[in-house]
């Protein structure tokens, strides 16, 4: 008991420390992006990363959902190397359907404009070959790995910074040459990461002809199928918007808007992908041969406290938004932190609707999802296209924020009748009240120079991370729980 104590506290250290290097490269980027790219340029950026967002959860990640729920049974089985070339060959397909959508929507929305069109396209082309590291990445943590998924983790970001600022100074200043800097990065490094995955077993080239099977293949689309559907919706709600207020207002307007919720996305993005790489495989474990009782008590006990620190984390960027912004981006969107703290708003129902999501996984229903999504989504579109939003462009965001609140209560009630899941109000309650001391923020003047900004950010980021500590613990007493004991949670 003691060694996997060790192995816990040696894990967490580790993926602790590798987080917070993320945070520290992602915001940076940020700052790196908005002083290096003009405003219009910033808003291509966004605009192509929508497009490659789109791509990715359309046509790559369904069945790479669908891997990743089997992954370890794979590994245990020793048929992972079958499993990876299966999922190689099911990327390059969706590659090439995604380059028809890409063609269509290129001359729907007449973006001659703002790009060539044989740029475009080979600009997609490439991306999405890239984006197969981030899916095997994901492999290392799962199996894992956690050292070696940090190392491949860091140096992928620091490599694609590097480059891209190489690229913007020496060949072409777009926000389509920042992005070919990271997605060049990620293909130098895909070859070596991938081989590390495969060392657990050997390719069984008459296995996997054997596996192909029309049998197999309705299997995997009937779970494929409504999780494309629902990850189409996801991206709707995260990430249309940026194409429709591209195309309804300016580019500019679009830079605005984007960068103020980037920054509360690469906040929540890294505590959410934390929790994820820690606990998930862990929860993967628990659900793979777990019975019904079980898996129950597992999201229960995960929910539990992620959810109360998600919405510590809202509160604490929502008050540090003003002194974030002016550490995290250029002095020209320092006055957009208004949308930083919409965007907390935002993230907070995103990553609350992400956990809820994954009951649909456990019980592999995942047609259950697409109700609430398509309600939210349908929504969203309808408020955005048909309400004017020139005078206050802030309801643009909030607008995005209400229908991912809806989301969340769908999302919700509906896993309830697939498992019997419980919210922990007791301990949102208490996140509430260790909440309210970041109100001392509002009656600090907000023009303060860099360095006391960084002084805010960090005093009030260590009392986020105490106040976590607290909720976690507060969690495990209460529930009597360990993380690496389960199944023995009662909640009550």
């Amino acid at each position: 008991m003691q060694k996997i104590l060790n192995k816990a506290n040696k894990d967490i250290v580790i993926l602790v420390f590798g987080k917070v290097l993320q945070i520290i490269i992602a915001l940076l980027a940020v700052r790196l992006l908005t002083t290096f790219l003009s405003e219009s340029e910033v808003g291509s950026y966004y605009l192509l990363l929508t497009l490659l967002t789109l791509f990715n959860f359309a046509f790559l990640n369904p069945v790479g959902q669908y891997y990743n729920r089997y992954v370890l049974y794979w590994k245990q089985n020793a048929n992972l190397s079958n499993a990876n070339a299966m999922l190689l060959l099911s990327r390059a397909v969706g590659i090439i359907l995604s380059l028809f959508v890409a063609t269509f929507i290129y001359f729907i929305f007449d973006y001659s404009t703002l790009f060539q069109f044989t740029h475009f396209i080979l600009f997609i082309f490439i991306s999405l070959i890239a984006s197969s590291y981030l899916a095997f990445l994901n492999v290392i943590n799962l199996i894992g790995n956690r050292l070696l998924f940090i190392k491949y983790l860091l140096l992928s970001l620091v490599l694609g910074i590097s480059l891209s600022i190489i690229i913007n100074l020496y060949i072409s200043d777009t926000g389509m040459a920042w992005l070919y800097g990271i997605a060049l990065a990620q293909i130098l490094l895909f070859l070596p990461m991938y081989n590390n995955i495969n060392n657990f077993d050997k390719l069984n080239v008459k296995l996997l002809s054997r596996k192909i099977s029309v049998i197999q293949c309705k299997r995997v689309m009937f779970f494929s199928f409504p999780v494309m559907i629902t990850l189409f919706l996801q991206w709707g709600q995260n990430s249309s918007y940026r194409l429709i207020v591209e195309d309804k207002y300016t580019v500019e307007v679009l830079s605005y808007i984007a960068v103020g919720l980037a920054v509360a996305t690469s906040i929540f993005t890294a505590v959410e992908s934390l929790a994820t790489q820690y606990f998930m495989p862990n929860y993967l474990n628990q659900i793979n041969n777990g019975t019904s009782e079980e898996r129950s008590a597992a999201w229960n006990y995960l929910a539990s406290y992620m959810i109360p620190i998600y919405f510590l984390l809202m509160m604490y960027v929502i008050f540090t938004a003003p002194f974030l912004m002016k550490l995290l981006v250029n002095e020209k969107y320092h006055n957009a932190y208004s949308y930083v703290m919409i965007g907390a708003s935002i993230e907070f129902f995103r990553v609350c609707s992400n956990l809820i999501y994954l009951v649909s996984q456990s019980e592999v229903k995942t047609k259950t999802t697409i109700i609430p999504y398509l309600t939210g989504f349908t929504i969203m579109i309808c408020c955005l296209y048909y309400f004017d939003a020139n005078d206050a462009l802030w309801l643009i965001p909030s607008t995005l924020s209400f229908t991912y609140f809806l989301i969340s209560a769908m999302l919700y009630f509906n896993m309830k009748k697939l498992l019997a899941i419980k919210l922990a109000f007791g301990n949102i309650i208490f996140s509430f009240l260790l909440s309210s001391f970041f109100c001392t923020l509002f009656f600090l003047n907000k023009e303060q120079n860099i360095l006391n900004s960084i002084l805010i950010i960090l005093v009030f980021g260590g009392v986020f991370l105490f106040f976590s500590y607290l909720i976690f613990r507060r969690a495990s007493l209460k529930y009597g729980e360990r993380l690496f004991n389960l199944d023995k949670v009662d909640i009550k």
